[in-house]
């Protein structure tokens, strides 16, 4: 048992098993949910009509194509730049501007548009130019031209800061199906692995490259949402994971406030928080080394071929999760002294960005699937997993001591899974729960194994129908358009921790992971005693 390799948590399984298949397609409507998508029809414009052309200034912007999906009907803009290309002298540095583009843009793109990855085998994909951004605009519902300005959508995608695309996310199309209501709908790329993550001390590099980029596309929005009839007063952000964790950070950052949306709706927000930083060092050192820049150096790196840095990031993404590496900091956001001043975890309540409301949710299993703390290990097995996590033996001490064993068999497993459940996933969504305890409201997925991830069918794979994933999808898309889910349930607030329960039988209020004093008290012990000083 390995418990650094938290990075494996934060990828949905169904990312991981279907994103090299996912991107070779050509299909606009191409997702990890649903494969019968693919051989649906594109349909034409009715009524005589050409496809839209959108004018953004510094490009001009054709829909790929026009469908309907129960009452709504609506045009998808694929491949948009929200930023200039993130390659040569702009590697490894915050996004700049969309550079100007001649002639009508209709989404086709010479090579892969998803950020530099690797596939479920470890071979590198993707590439470095792909800060694109897709758009779905809806302009009819029930065959009635739709004349307001709607709702706006925008869904990051998780897979453990690593692999994902915004092709990866979902589609809008069973929130539309299940209610009908239409809404405009936003998915960007963010960088991933060394080219997102990497935080070299003391390099002439930008950290948290990927957060950059994030926040870059959501500049974008709010300069550009109006021209697909979006309303930029009704605006929701979502992701799952790793998703939900740059939207998060985004409410921390350093940035231009107030952000372009006032609502969020985070699904089991991913983040790992740094041991200490010492632990960017072996990672970066790896990085250079596999791209046969010894010594390290920028000037090396930034005039590398773009094949040989993506070989090099699959391998140092290998080296860091066999444990080679030792304790790293891994591909996270970490506090940088400038767009993040601090982490998640140490933002005082007063500093993150005010929103109307925001819903925050975990799976009642996070780490219980066997696949981050196999089951069947024992006391022995989790305690010297411990030293993979961090080197500092007070550390160690003190999470054995705040996870005692229990006496079964397979002790460690549980002690292993709680472990990995609170660092990577519960404890961020506790933050957000006390950072908006006055307008927000927590949900507790417990469907099937609950285990991490397992919510996002329940919102995007249309083969999934009927009964709880109606309700789940109703209120989502109730919370999008008016602002307020459909189900109402109370504010969560610490004292009491009241959730909605997904249940097998049905959704259902009740005490959630934080009614327990316990639980409340390891994310505070880790917090105050573990992260940054370990």
């Amino acid at each position: 048992m390995k418990l650094s390799s938290l990075l494996l948590a934060l990828v949905p399984s169904v990312v991981a098993n279907q994103l090299s298949d996912i991107l070779t397609r050509s299909d606009v409507f191409a997702t990890p949910y649903g494969p019968h998508l693919k051989a649906r029809a594109i349909e034409s414009p009715p009524y005589g009509e050409s496809f839209p052309v959108i004018d953004l200034g510094y490009a001009k912007h054709e829909a790929s194509s026009y469908a309907t999906t129960g009452d709504v009907s609506y045009y998808v803009f694929k491949n948009i730049r929200f930023a200039a290309p993130p390659t040569g002298e702009l590697r490894f540095r915050a996004p700049r501007p969309p550079l100007k583009q001649h002639g009508i843009q209709n989404g086709t793109v010479a090579g892969p548009t998803n950020c530099a990855s690797l596939d479920d085998t470890g071979k590198p994909i993707g590439s470095e130019d792909c800060l694109f951004l897709d758009v779905y605009m809806p302009v009819r519902k029930n065959g009635r031209p739709i004349k307001k300005p709607m709702p706006v959508l925008a869904n990051w995608y998780g897979g453990g800061y690593l692999v994902g695309a915004k092709e990866t996310a979902g589609s809008p199309e069973t929130l539309y199906a299940t209610t009908g209501e239409p809404f405009v709908y936003i998915a960007p790329n963010y960088r991933l692995g060394a080219f997102g993550w990497l935080a070299p001390p003391g390099a002439d590099w930008t950290p948290n490259a990927g957060l950059h980029d994030t926040i870059a596309a959501m500049t974008w929005m709010k300069k550009y949402m109006r021209r697909f009839r979006g309303d930029p007063t009704r605006v929701t952000a979502m992701g799952l994971s790793a998703g939900a964790g740059v939207v998060l950070h985004a409410l921390v950052a350093d940035t231009e406030r107030p952000l372009p949306f006032q609502q969020a709706l985070l699904q089991s927000p991913g983040w790992q928080p740094e041991m200490n930083v010492a632990g960017r060092a072996p990672l970066y050192a790896a990085f250079a080394a596999a791209a046969n820049c010894t010594p390290a150096t920028e000037a090396c790196l930034r005039a590398a071929p773009s094949a040989a840095l993506l070989a090099a990031n699959a391998r140092t993404i290998a080296a860091s999760q066999s444990g080679a590496l030792g304790v790293t900091s891994g591909f996270y956001p970490v506090a940088d002294g400038d767009l993040l001043p601090r982490t998640v975890a140490d933002t005082p309540i007063s500093n993150f960005a005010p929103l109307r409301s925001v819903i925050a949710s975990s799976a009642r299993w996070e780490a219980g699937t066997g696949t981050f703390a196999p089951k069947g290990s024992t006391d022995a097995d989790f305690l010297a997993s411990l030293a993979t996590f961090t080197s500092s033996p007070r550390a160690q001490r003190i999470i054995a001591a705040l996870y005692p064993s229990d006496g079964s068999p397979d002790s460690g497993y549980k002690r292993g899974r709680d472990v990995v459940g609170d660092i990577g996933f519960n404890c961020n969504t506790y933050w957000t729960n006390l950072a908006y305890a006055k307008s927000g409201r927590k949900y507790e997925f417990n469907i099937g194994a609950a285990g991490h991830g397992s919510d996002g069918p329940y919102t995007w794979d249309p083969t999934l129908q009927g009964g709880t994933v109606t309700d789940h999808r109703r209120w989502i898309s109730e919370y999008v358009v008016r602002g307020s889910p459909e189900r109402k349930w109370p504010l969560w607030k610490q004292e009491d921790g009241t959730a909605l329960w997904l249940n097998d039988t049905g959704p259902a209020v009740g005490a959630d992971y934080y009614r327990n004093e316990l639980n409340r008290h390891r994310c505070e012990v880790l917090r105050k005693a573990i992260y940054g000083k370990s």
